[in-house]
């Protein structure tokens, strides 16, 4: 087996081992829920929401259409629920890693089936995944049809954008957040979408069975016994924290106030990423609000951190041009002839080539050298012909170190540009293919998309290695669009090591919130009043999704290859700006 292959395998059994754990120490208690409450809905006539599981206080807590959904598991045995339930989240982690590593599995070129498998691996690994798994919960499935939905259904401006938002609210309240996400960047027809598919789904469900939709709107949905203590160390939302602080008599104020805090400053963020056609950081920061607003929020619930998680890994990766920076050289469209590319600091510039199947003009001696008569192309007339070894020349040629004469032409033709000295600019610029050259004693000067000349650009380059044309900050291929590079001309120079700098602390936001929340270190705390300490270690989902929240980045230069459509109008996105 080759190196990648072992490194696969080794992944593959510490995940299965995890996962294996998970099932063991949380029994799918979910999936008992959910089986057993369907099955006394469909096969024993009672009310959904009337049934218990056995000794405990829970019971199915989803809107009808949800237990629609599920009524397949009233007449199938247990064990092939189970294995039902277990392919289902694994294919649809796997779906879901896949559609957000992608773009910079491409970008970088590395291999695919590595890269994605390796990506999937610490996808299961995370431990609200493997929550998820253990539970036999329906997590991964919701946050795959929403980010579906945003990524490829908002995001390239289909007519089906918004259905997959409607039906994940429908089966369960909270992707509805997604619905205010439209509303706020102003995705009318997919919010209305979505509107209509929520809508629809509900009615549908209430027009099948009344009762049970009625016993959920008035009476199930706001009894929150049925999901649980609100202090249980799980529950990771902002309501969960206050619950767990020693003060008694504040909590639900408190919670209030945050609640209008968080989605301010969620508003300020996510209409940034609006401006900036970024449809993946909008997702990843609803998917941050929607788990810290919610009253309850366990742990396996949070799996909507992920797409912060690799939005801020992908940007440490991926070298973005700072806020304010000069953009490179703009590339040629597919096709066109290239300008004339910029010569090194510090070197002379040499001329340019001619077309293909024209006469070469003149070869220009190297700084210092004697230049020596060019030999033709083939098949073309001879500027003039070397003479054989022995043989007494046509023209005797300076002494080394002179300045050459000018250049005998041969008979009948149109005598060159006269060659520079040494060392000095050359003048003469080179005629177009066919024609007769002429004597340009001063070349116009290469210009740049903002029309800065060569050389203030060439100073530029020298500065920061990473702008030449065609390649980015990071050594990488330049982004373009329509054979053009996407730039912002108008803005002036900068220092690239504070894009780096940025790029190292959302690198280490990403890795520290995948590795401390995937530690299980969470459940070294008890439930109940905490000493300080033990109260910042009890909440340590809240405290990563609110620096989430404020440090993930928030750029459509991240993510250059995928189809964009501008939020709120019509036209091509702006895509210039990076807002941090």
């Amino acid at each position: 087996m080759t190196r990648r292959a072992l490194i696969v395998a080794a992944c593959a059994v510490v995940t299965a081992a995890l996962l294996v754990w998970a099932s063991v120490h949380h029994g799918f208690f979910d999936s008992k829920v959910y089986s057993g409450a369907v099955r006394y809905w469909f096969r024993d006539g009672g009310m959904v929401y009337d049934w218990l599981r056995p000794g405990t206080p829970y019971g199915f807590t989803y809107p009808p259409f949800a237990g629609l959904v599920m009524a397949p598991m009233a007449f199938l045995p247990f064990p092939v629920i189970l294995v039902i339930a277990c392919l289902a989240t694994v294919v649809s982690t796997a779906v879901l890693t896949w559609w957000l590593v992608a773009p910079l599995v491409r970008r970088k070129g590395w291999t695919k089936w590595f890269a994605g498998s390796v990506a999937v691996a610490l996808a299961l690994c995370f431990e609200p995944v493997r929550e998820t798994f253990g539970f036999g919960q329906v997590n991964t499935l919701l946050l795959a049809l929403v980010a579906g939905d945003v990524l490829f259904g908002v995001a390239r401006g289909r007519r089906w954008a918004g259905v997959g938002i409607g039906l994940a609210t429908a089966i369960k309240l909270t992707p509805g957040v997604f619905i205010l996400y439209l509303l706020v960047t102003r995705q009318w027809r997919a919010a209305g979408t979505a509107i209509g598919a929520a809508a629809a789904a509900t009615l549908v469900a209430a027009w099948i069975f009344p009762d049970e939709a009625r016993e959920f709107w008035t009476a199930a949905l706001w009894d929150t016994n049925r999901v649980g203590n609100l202090e249980y160390l799980s529950n990771q939302s902002l309501r969960g924290m206050l619950a767990r602080l020693p003060v008694d008599g504040v909590e639900s104020k408190l919670w209030i106030v945050g609640v209008l805090l968080t989605l301010g400053f969620w508003f300020w963020r996510v209409r940034a990423a609006a401006r900036n056609g970024d449809h993946f950081g909008g997702l990843a920061l609803t998917g941050l609000l929607g788990c810290l607003i919610s009253p309850v929020t366990w742990i396996h619930h949070c799996v909507w951190l992920l797409p912060a998680i690799v939005r801020c890994v992908e940007a440490g990766l991926t070298s973005l041009p700072a806020p304010g920076s000069t953009p490179a050289a703009k590339l040629p469209a597919p096709g066109s002839t290239p300008a004339a590319k910029l010569p090194a600091p510090g070197s002379t510039p040499a001329a340019k080539l001619p077309a293909p199947g024209s006469t070469p003009a003149a070869k220009l001696p190297a700084p210092g050298s004697t230049p020596a008569a060019k030999l033709p192309a083939p098949g073309s007339t001879p500027a003039a012909k070397l003479p054989a070894p022995g043989s007494t020349p046509a023209a005797k040629l300076p002494a080394p170190g002179s300045t050459p004469a000018a250049k005998l032409p041969a008979p009948g033709s149109t005598p060159a540009a006269k060659l520079p000295a040494p060392g000095s600019t050359p003048a003469a610029k080179l005629p177009a293919p066919g024609s007769t050259p002429a004597a340009n004693p001063r070349p116009e000067p290469a210009t740049t998309p903002s029309s800065e000349p060569a050389a203030k650009l060439n100073s530029k380059t020298a500065a920061n290695p990473g702008s030449e044309p065609g390649v980015n900050s990071g050594g990488e291929p330049a982004a373009t669009r329509g054979g053009e590079r996407i730039t912002n001309p108008a803005t002036p120079d900068h220092d690239s090591s504070k894009a780096r700098a940025g790029d190292r602390r959302s690198l280490w936001l990403g890795a520290s919130a995948y590795l401390v929340l995937s530690s299980h270190l969470t459940w070294l705390w008890e439930t109940g009043p905490k000493p300080p300490l033990a109260f910042l270690g009890s909440n340590l989902y809240v405290w990563f999704s609110l620096a989430l929240l404020i440090g993930m980045p928030v750029t459509s230069k991240i993510r250059t290859d995928e189809t964009r459509r501008p939020m709120g109008k019509a036209g091509t996105p702006d895509v210039s700006r990076v807002v941090t």
